[in-house]
């Protein structure tokens, strides 16, 4: 703990700070930016005592941390059970909480007295309005680690585990996912979210995909980007991102490890899986279809919750959406 006090006090203390100045100020972004670097130093460490390769051989040092870390969490839950709050998720270094008619000071109340009880510091990051809780694509019934998105009370949207937040999705999909869930979510209450805020956000992934059946969508927007861990030779399998690389490859350009690739789908059905992608340097058609389905995965991956109700818009209009088990089994399941 000694090791990495310092670390995580001065990480708490830029966190906290930067709060005091307005978003999108240099003195926010310059309190942001240190925060996260020295979060990303404490990630590294914790991953790293727990590394087959850590070559001090302190493997007890991360089972440690991971068994604190539990009994913290449980102690946290406990002491917020004490006060009435109900907690719905909680992971490595959050606990999300709920009570009825609780207020912003009522979060930070409770938030104060954890840290008092446990000895770590705590803060209340989001306040939110609505919280969606995603379950795993395989398994309806259990929830996903980290997989959530929601707005708080001043109108900000927090995204986690869902395709946006992959560097590797196309930024027109990423941004159709966005416009589902602000469509879904910019409501006055839960009924609204559940019928007039569901009908919206079906509209806006049905409209996303009438625009790449028409042409409409630049290609820019549709380039996927992944950076190669390894050499190209050095894959056993052909992933698009390799294919592409290869193809590069052919025409002179140095391609290795760490090279930011970029390409495009152009017949992702096809046996040879150096005609289901194009580097994204050279023009040509786009599998639209491909997309299309793209644009579907990623409204069914924030929609899932919502399954009985999207039933419920098909038996009430002409725009039939596929059920989530009927988009799986066409996919593959992916």
């Amino acid at each position: 703990m000694d090791f990495t006090r310092e670390a995580l006090d001065w990480r708490l203390y830029f966190k906290h700070l930067r709060y005091q100045y307005p978003k999108g100020s240099d003195q926010y972004f310059w309190c942001n930016g240190r925060q996260t670097a020295l979060k990303e130093i404490l990630f590294c460490t914790y991953g790293y005592s727990g590394c087959w390769a850590n070559r001090f051989g302190n493997y007890d040092t991360f089972a440690e941390i991971n068994s604190e870390a539990r009994d913290t969490l449980v102690e946290s839950m406990n002491i917020a059970r004490e006060q009435g709050y109900r907690t719905i998720y909680g992971n490595n270094d959050s606990l999300f909480l709920i009570k009825k008619d609780a207020t912003q000071k009522d979060y930070e109340a409770m938030a104060a007295g954890i840290a008092d009880k446990v000895g770590l510091p705590m803060a209340v990051e989001n306040h939110f309005k609505y919280l969606v809780l995603l379950p795993q694509k395989g398994e309806p019934n259990t929830g996903a680690a980290n997989h959530y998105y929601g707005v708080t009370h001043e109108g900000k949207y927090v995204f986690r585990g869902i395709e946006l937040r992959r560097r590797d999705t196309a930024p027109y999909v990423a941004e159709t996912q966005r416009s589902i869930v602000e469509a879904l979510l910019d409501c006055s209450s839960r009924e609204m979210v559940l019928t007039v805020g569901l009908q919206r956000a079906l509209e806006v992934m049905e409209e996303a995909c009438s625009r790449l059946r028409s042409g409409e969508v630049p290609e820019e927007e549709l380039k996927m980007r992944t950076y190669l861990r390894r050499d190209p030779k050095d894959y056993k399998a052909r992933l698009p991102h390799v294919a592409a690389a290869e193809a590069l490859s052919l025409t002179g350009r140095p391609v290795e490890r760490g090279t930011l690739i970029d390409y495009v789908y152009v017949d992702a059905g096809h046996s040879n899986p150096f005609r289901r992608v194009r580097p994204g340097k050279y023009g040509g058609p786009a599998d639209m279809d491909k997309y299309v389905a793209l644009v579907r995965e990623a409204g069914r991956s924030i929609l899932m919750p919502f399954q009985r109700e999207v039933d419920a818009f098909n038996a009430a209009t002409a725009v039939r959406i596929p059920s989530l088990e009927e988009f799986f089994l066409k996919h593959g399941g992916s």
